[in-house]
């Protein structure tokens, strides 16, 4: 046999050809890669914040149950002295009740709407 014919296979020939085999094949058939292999190495973003619905204004001004005159009973909110009063500008009516921090102005006029109503039904129970 002749030296040409003969190879000296040393350990780091058969390194390099398992190396250069894996990048031919990484490069004929790239792996499949997921959203998150994608982003490494970027910044990652900050979620937007969700934004915030707008509640609807409740109403501060509502109809007389005495004169029925529209948009006549004002509600105001003490909170200092927790108190809430309903005052009719018309005819002068007025009702008051004791109020906490989550009582709204509608809170205040439909307890008088209910007072008003309790009050006639027991009048007419009365007279009967």
């Amino acid at each position: 046999m002749r030296k040409a014919d003969q190879r000296n296979y040393t350990l780091g020939w058969y390194v390099y050809q398992v190396f250069y085999l894996g990048f031919l094949l990484t490069n004929i058939f790239p792996p499949k890669l997921s959203e998150e292999d994608l982003s490494m190495g970027k910044r990652k973003s900050r979620a937007k914040p969700a934004t915030k619905k707008r509640m609807d204004k409740l109403d501060t001004v509502f109809s007389c149950p005495f004169c029925n005159h529209g948009s006549s009973v004002e509600c105001r909110i003490d909170m200092k002295n927790l108190i809430g009063e309903a005052t009719c500008g018309i005819c002068q009516e007025s009702f008051s009740t004791t109020v906490t921090a989550l009582t709204e102005p509608i809170d205040i006029y439909s307890e008088w709407i209910d007072e008003c109503e309790r009050v006639n039904t027991y009048e007419e129970e009365g007279a009967e």
